[in-house]
Parts: C-alpha cells; sequence; structure tokens
C-alpha cells in the first residue's frame, strides 16, 4: 500500500492553508495522508527526509516554488513520486504541468492523475525545477527586502521602489559563456537559464511546453541601460521577443559561465542564494517523477 505524505510550507505566497483544513480537502476526496509542517526550525528537505527514511512512496509539497524544489531535490533520483499543491505566489512548475491552481482540483489530481518523469537542472550541485538566474532578478530580490510582510499597498509600492532602483543602476555582468563546447562573451544585466526551453514569442510567454526534453535554454539579453531593458519587457509581454537583435537563445546539457567575481548572488527557482564563480548547470534528464493531470 503506498504510503502519502505532506510537507505543507502555510507561509507560502496568497493560497496558504492550515493542516485542519488540508486534510479535510484530502479527507473529502478518500485519501489518507500524514502532513508535517515547515516552520522556523524545520526546512522542507529535512522533512523529505524523513519521509523518505520512513518509506513513503509520495511525498507532497504544499508551498510555492521554493519549497516544491526543496522537497525535489531529495526525491530526485528515489523513485519516490512528487505532487504538487501550488500555494505559492508564482506557481510556475504547477502552471506549466497544468497542476489546477485551486488546492481542491490539485488535490483532485493526486488522486486521479498520472506520474510523468520530467526532467531537473542542476547549478553546482543544487538542483533547479525552473530556471537559474544572474543580474537584474536577483538585484530586484535583494533590492525590495521584506516586500512581503505588512498591507498589500505597501507590498506593491515596495516592489515598484525595488523595481526604480534596480533600473536605475542597472547591473552589468562580463561573463564568458560555454554551451556544449560553444563559446562567447557578453557583457549583460541579466541573463536565464532555464530547465527546458521557456516561450518567448508568444501569449505564454515565460511558460514551457517541454519539461522532458532532456535540455537546458540560455537567455542572455544584450541590452545595458534601464530604458531597454523597460521596452525588451514590454515586448516579451506581447510575445514580441524572439527574434530581437538584443537577445541571445541558445540550449544544450552543459552551460558554463565564468565571470570575474569570485562569488555571485544567483536566483535559483526563486531563492538568492551566494555561489561561488565559475557556475556549472547540467541537465538531469527523467530524473523526478511527478503527478500531472491525465490528459498532460
Amino acid at each position: 500500500m503506498s504510503k502519502v505524505g505532506v510537507i505543507l510550507n502555510a507561509t507560502s505566497g496568497p493560497g496558504g492553508m492550515d493542516a485542519v483544513t488540508l486534510l479535510g480537502v484530502f479527507r473529502a476526496e478518500g485519501m489518507h495522508t500524514e502532513i508535517r509542517c515547515v516552520d522556523s526550525d524545520t526546512r522542507a528537505d529535512d522533512l523529505a527526509r524523513q519521509m523518505l527514511d520512513e518509506g513513503f512512496t509520495t511525498v507532497i509539497a504544499a508551498g510555492g516554488d521554493g519549497t516544491v524544489s526543496a522537497v525535489a531535490s531529495v526525491l530526485a533520483g528515489t523513485g519516490l513520486t512528487l505532487g504538487i499543491l501550488p500555494f505559492g505566489t508564482f506557481n510556475h512548475l504547477a502552471k506549466d504541468l497544468r497542476i489546477p491552481v485551486d488546492i481542491a482540483g490539485a488535490v483532485r489530481v493526486i488522486r486521479t492523475g498520472k506520474v510523468m518523469r520530467i526532467d531537473a537542472g542542476e547549478v553546482n550541485g543544487k538542483l533547479f525545477l525552473n530556471n537559474v538566474s544572474l543580474g537584474v532578478y536577483p538585484a530586484f530580490v535583494e533590492a525590495r527586502g521584506e516586500a512581503r510582510r505588512g498591507a498589500k499597498l505597501v507590498r506593491w509600492a515596495r516592489r515598484l521602489w525595488a523595481a526604480l532602483r534596480v533600473f536605475r543602476h542597472v547591473p552589468r555582468l562580463w561573463v564568458r559563456v560555454n554551451v556544449d563546447g560553444r563559446e562567447f562573451s557578453r557583457l549583460t544585466p541579466a541573463i536565464l537559464i532555464g530547465n527546458n526551453e521557456y516561450r518567448v514569442d508568444s501569449p505564454l510567454a515565460g511558460t514551457r511546453e517541454r519539461l522532458d526534453a532532456g535540455r537546458l535554454s540560455l537567455i542572455i539579453t544584450r541590452q545595458r541601460g534601464g530604458y531597454g531593458l523597460l521596452m525588451q519587457a514590454l515586448r516579451a509581454s506581447v510575445g514580441r521577443l524572439r527574434g530581437s537583435h538584443d537577445l541571445d537563445e541558445l540550449s544544450g546539457h552543459e552551460i558554463t559561465l565564468r565571470l570575474t567575481s569570485r562569488s555571485i548572488h544567483v536566483g535559483v527557482d526563486g531563492e538568492i542564494v551566494r555561489m561561488r564563480t565559475p557556475l556549472v548547470c547540467r541537465v538531469r534528464a527523467g530524473v523526478l517523477n511527478v503527478i500531472v493531470p491525465e490528459g498532460r
């Protein structure tokens, strides 16, 4: 009999739910689960290791993309199955896998869905499911600080102020790139390495059609000023970014970034971490079992 556990991060994003209420949603679907909660002393990956040691066969990450990544980093390569309950602000992976963002619908997918093998990326040994970013995004997160606290209007005001600060003082990175042996150099304010290919040429820009193609994607902007980046973002929002001379797009199995600094702040699935350079990114094809809707 399968043993199902839930790792709940109730503080993730606006869609959080307490353990008692969530247990009721599972019971309404006829499912028996054990729920363990992330808190100030217990991380999601620690709880995932406990469940791995205790013989759970399915571990459900109830939280945002960071929580899902932390749980997946433990399950990857073990043969255990990951379920996703999207409680976060963006829920990028859940949306790309067509998992409903309403909790009742997501629980129903866990009961009725199928298991799909998807890829993961790895940067200097740290797993990621969505992307790795350098430059503008980590700078924005640092400038934003505690923008998630306070009233909604206050949070938005802090985010706007952070964006203005970053666009006034756009970071610039001198990087030497190697993609499966192809090398070139760029001076750029923004680099993104994705687990599989991100759309940039349609209203679905920023999403992925596949997560099992076994490749990493690289997007580097050549724009260096705040105004140019803003115009580029506007073109991306209407799906007119591809073909721009201001953008480099490549894909491969291994991507190495050599920078002038010995260490740098890196966004890894939205979490900002300090990493030593060079940054070496590799694809781990088909390493993770995840529950998706039957028609995915």
